[in-house]
């Protein structure tokens, strides 16, 4: 299991418990359940801390304990062990240095974000976490700067395999996946579910939707696409099946990709991109 290891800066006093790190001031790692909240405990503000990250999350931890030995008045030493010490001359040690205290104003606001943050379960249509997922890629928003507008455009140039479907032009999921991986190996994508762990999101009403999210470079896009029959309208009730809604989860994968420049000119209607010069 990921751990990590490090000065505890600061506890929100929320219900939240989240914690901050010095050397991450402005990340917040949260305990994955009410017991791991009871082992948080203020004193350890300012100490060095261990924390064990939940597999596949970032910001999400599963325990915390001390991981320094105890120093100075905290010390237990024995009558014998002092009389054992050879007499010598004491020399007073160096005043530890406090750490610095965070400011009043911006702990308060800092309390407040955390608490809305939590009120807000009432009214989440998303698993939390779906919302620390959100949480950590708004974190992300200071992207790789490799990915500028030359990037872009490279990606907005490159050529794919154009299908017709009626008046129609697409381009398959499959092809526009492989020209991003030739060009961005470490691109990662992510098909998001619901509470009960399907693929979809659904309302009887006015039918379903599937959402998908393509990274390159950090920077992620997501697409949230309705889920269309074979005439391109909702789909409702007994037409929605597993099929139907793995081709549109297929087709907001492609548009996905395209949000990042490959095969968005189909989009447009057209058939290649205009070469220079022509």
């Amino acid at each position: 299991m990921e751990t990590k290891q490090g000065i505890l800066k600061y506890i929100a006093g929320s219900a939240a418990k989240g914690v901050k790190f010095e050397d991450e001031p402005n990340t917040w790692y949260n305990p994955s359940s009410e017991e791991v909240k009871q082992q948080i405990k203020d004193e350890y503000k300012g100490r060095m801390v261990d924390i064990t990250l939940v597999e596949g999350k970032k910001t999400v931890f599963s325990s915390m304990a001390l991981s320094e030995e105890p120093t100075g008045e905290d010390a237990v030493v024995t009558e014998e062990k002092i009389d054992e010490e050879p007499e010598e001359e004491k020399v007073p040690a160096p005043p530890k240095e406090e750490a610095e205290e965070p400011d009043p104003e911006l702990l308060e606001e800092d309390e407040i974000n955390a608490e809305k943050s939590f009120k807000l379960d009432d009214h989440l249509t998303c698993s939390k976490e779906e919302l620390y997922y959100a949480l950590n890629q708004i974190e992300k928003m200071n992207f790789d700067p490799d990915y500028d507008c030359e990037s872009f455009d490279v990606m907005n140039k490159t050529k794919v395999q154009i299908d017709k479907k009626g008046s129609l032009n697409y381009a398959s999921w499959a092809e526009v996946w492989k020209k991003l991986k030739q060009l961005h190996p470490t691109s990662t994508y992510r098909i998001h579910e619901n509470r009960e762990g399907m693929p979809f999101f659904n309302d009887a009403e006015i039918g379903a939707f599937v959402k998908v999210s393509v990274t390159v470079m950090d920077l992620t896009h997501t697409v949230h696409l309705p889920v269309m029959n074979n005439t391109n309208k909702a789909a409702k009730g007994l037409q929605l099946d597993v099929v139907l809604i793995n081709k549109n989860i297929q087709r907001a994968f492609a548009k996905a990709i395209a949000m990042h420049g490959i095969g968005l000119y189909v989009y447009n209607g057209e058939d290649y991109p205009e070469e220079e010069g022509k």
